[in-house]
């Protein structure tokens, strides 16, 4: 058994010589679990394992047992996690277990689990008076300086390793490879061999798969270029470490990790990183790791006893600890993924994501939180400041409206679309956004078009009867008389009877009698809107058997009353619509729903029609709404509300989600096919940047939202006072 294991035994020997006598399930199926049985199965009573993949149910793994749940249930008087990285997920997973049968959970550290009221802890008192400066002071302290790799120099565009595989996985799929539970467990039979490392892990995921040398070459330098593109440095940290070598220090690069020298020396030097190979020690390459401890003695011999060491490091227990216990100075900087964990984005990290949701965490962990330094990102109250449009845009729109695309996309290969029409004024930067989507997408594509639309332009011309109307006559309106006539019915009209502002429904029956004098010309004048209405649709559209229409929501009237007016069924997307029996709107039409709850169909209830205001607030256009059009295809607006005036900032925000495309493109490829777009957090991270509690965006951006509609009120309100 190798060191690590056996520092595992002892420590959990040390945590739970209090449950000698229950009956206990280990959750995990890794080594770290054979070693505990094959030590310990005599002192305790491990009944048997579990595992979140139901295809290992019933297995037998280290002589014990893939439980199912009713036997834990039945059976267990305590559950202990056994996976150091994602026990937190894990609970989450399984907590009902504790809460609904009084199953005690443990924590591999030896701590009980439980739901926690708070949703964080606040960075420490000390961590908090870090920055650069502090740390250079630290460095010329001493004489010989190390550093850690990953999360510190360099970062992963995810919070895990294990995302790594699962982007390999999703990336090989066509190839019919299974790779993630091969790649696993070639890892773990490799660390039965001692510390393993590229070449001895792919030794034996040949031996799980029975690749050919060329096929296993192949798959092996998948992996290498997928590493290449998730990482980027920590840029501050990366200065730190030039400014060592700058000074004359002397620098070192130390690392747990299974990739050679040789192929981590062409990462850094990517991002113009420099390290002598003598000064990288690689614990595959020593066959020594911190973790156990051993590495430190090789990097204390190569010192001169008379020479102070400061090692920098994410890692509490290894980089810190560890290196302590070998007289050696050592400096926490926080990973990203622990930066989070002090911040209101913890409850993000609790949650058992898809791969896409796991990946947009990475990417707005990364986006966040690449300095370790809490003043960089971290105001007074702990709460995370956003102070660029871009930062607003690729936080806390860029996985829903990236996913939303997505499923959109999916939908309409396999219903045969083949042309998408973008609504205005919703659609004019969702259109952009959409062509630059397709640009990096397999080359099978969807037109787009952008139809010049709006609720306002369509009821007028679908004014068939008197009953229309009077419907559309009774739409809630508060505003001047003489609008309320001009933008709902084109009539240039204002009764001196009547009082300057109207609110409808209540003075309803000041509209009754004028509105019945000009029936006559209303109809015509909707007539005439209808026909050069519709000779704009057959010119910017043409045929609309493969059309659909984009929209963000509601209730669908703008596609029925289209619908209306070319006398066909329309197909719409949605990001959230009222799927509700009745709603009217939803009358011979085909309405596909993003965000839908089988329990909620209407989205009343949803956090998603809570936050709408802040979607169409964004999502607007550099010009009023769509007031009528004439015979020669020229359209008329209404004024320019401010959310119109200040477009320029709404222009940046989609900066920052384009920003988020690229990102995701670049960790997944071209094919998007067959990604599950299902939304776990884009809804959440748009509440959470919003809701003002864990989050700041400066004034000046939140200054530029505001509430309009010129249908049934002429306001123009901030959103945020």
């Amino acid at each position: 058994m190798d060191v690590v294991c056996s520092e595992f035994v002892l420590q959990f020997k040390k945590n739970f010589s209090h449950l000698k006598d229950k009956r206990i399930v280990l959750y995990g199926i890794g080594y770290r679990t054979g070693a505990l049985i094959e030590c310990l199965k005599d002192e305790y009573n491990f009944i048997g394992l579990m595992d979140k993949e139901e295809s290992n149910i019933g297995k037998i793994m280290f002589d014990r047992q893939i439980l199912d749940i009713e036997t834990v249930i039945k059976h267990a008087d305590c559950i202990i996690i056994i996976s150091v990285s994602f026990y937190d997920v894990i609970f989450n997973r399984i907590s009902y277990l504790n809460l609904e049968h009084g199953i005690d959970i443990y924590f591999p550290n030896g701590e009980k689990a439980g739901l926690s009221e708070k949703e964080y802890e606040e960075f420490d008192i000390e961590y908090k008076k870090l920055n650069t400066e502090r740390v250079k002071e630290i460095i010329q302290e001493n004489d010989v300086i190390s550093f850690d790799l990953f999360d510190t120099l360099l970062i992963r565009k995810v919070l895990d390793p294990d995302v790594v595989f699962e982007v390999i996985d999703f990336r090989l799929q066509k190839r019919g490879l299974s790779f993630f539970n091969n790649r696993k467990e070639a890892y773990l039979d490799a660390c039965k061999d001692g510390i393993p490392s590229l070449d001895s892990i792919y030794c034996k995921f040949q031996l799980l798969t029975g690749m050919t040398e060329d096929e296993l070459n192949k798959v092996k330098n998948i992996e290498i270029e997928t590493e290449k593109k998730l990482l980027t440095i920590r840029k501050e940290v990366v200065e730190l470490y030039q400014f060592a070598k700058e000074i004359g220090k002397e620098v070192y690069i130390i690392t747990d990790m299974y990739l050679p020298s040789e192929i981590l020396s062409s990462i850094l030097a990517e991002h113009n990183i420099f390290c002598d190979k003598e000064k990288m020690l690689v614990s595959c390459e020593y066959q020594m790791d911190k973790e156990s401890g051993n590495l430190w003695e090789v990097f204390k011999e190569k010192i001169s006893s008379e020479k102070s060491i400061l090692h920098i490091g994410d890692n509490l227990q290894y980089d810190i600890i560890g290196a302590k216990k070998y007289g050696i100075h050592a400096l926490q900087i926080l990973s990203a993924k622990d930066m989070m964990r002090h911040t209101v984005f913890n409850k993000m990290l609790k949650l058992d994501l898809s791969l896409w949701n796991k990946l947009t965490l990475g990417l707005v962990a990364e986006k966040l939180f690449n300095s370790p330094f809490v003043e960089n990102r971290i105001d007074e109250k702990s709460r995370v400041v956003l102070e660029k449009e871009q930062e607003v845009g690729y936080v806390g729109y860029g996985c829903l409206i990236r996913a939303y695309l997505g499923y959109i996309i999916q939908h309409a290969y396999e219903m045969h679309i083949e042309k998408l029409a973008f609504c205005a004024r919703d659609g004019y930067l969702l259109k952009k956004d959409f062509d630059e989507l397709m640009k990096m997408a397999e080359s099978k594509s969807i037109e787009s078009r952008y139809l010049k639309i709006s609720r306002q332009i369509v009821r007028r011309a679908a004014l068939f009867d008197v009953e229309a109307i009077l419907d559309f006559a009774s739409l809630p309106y508060r505003g001047s008389v003489k609008d309320y006539y001009k933008q709902r019915f084109g009539l240039d009209l204002e009764s001196g009877k009547d009082k300057s502002e109207l609110e409808i429904p209540r003075d309803s029956y000041l509209t009754e009698s004028l509105l019945h004098q000009h029936e006559a010309a209303i109809l015509e004048k909707s007539a005439d809107l209808r026909r050069d209405y519709s000779n704009y649709l057959n010119k910017e559209i043409g045929e609309w058997n493969r059309t659909a229409l984009v929209d963000f929501g509601f209730s669908g009237s703008t596609q029925y009353y289209l619908s209306q007016i070319l006398q066909k069924p329309l197909t719409g997307f949605y990001l959230l619509a009222d799927m509700n029996d009745d709603n009217q709107y939803n009358t011979r039409q085909e309405k596909l729903s993003y965000i839908y709850n089988q329990d909620d169909p209407g989205g009343g209830n949803s956090l998603m029609g809570k936050m709408f205001l802040v979607i169409e607030s964004v999502f607007t256009a550099p010009y009023g709404t769509y007031l009528s059009c004439d015979d020669k295809g020229n359209f008329e607006t209404a004024e320019k509300t401010s959310n119109n005036i200040m477009f320029l900032v709404k222009e940046k925000i989609n900066d920052g989600i384009l920003e988020f495309f690229r990102d995701c493109q670049d960790l997944l490829g071209d094919d998007i096919a067959e990604l599950d777009f299902r939304d776990e957090i884009g809804v959440e991270l748009l509440a959470l940047v919003f809701k003002q509690e864990g989050v700041k965006i400066t004034k000046n951006i939140l200054d530029t939202f505001y509430s309009d509609d010129v249908l049934r009120y002429k306001t123009d309100r901030k959103i945020f006072d």
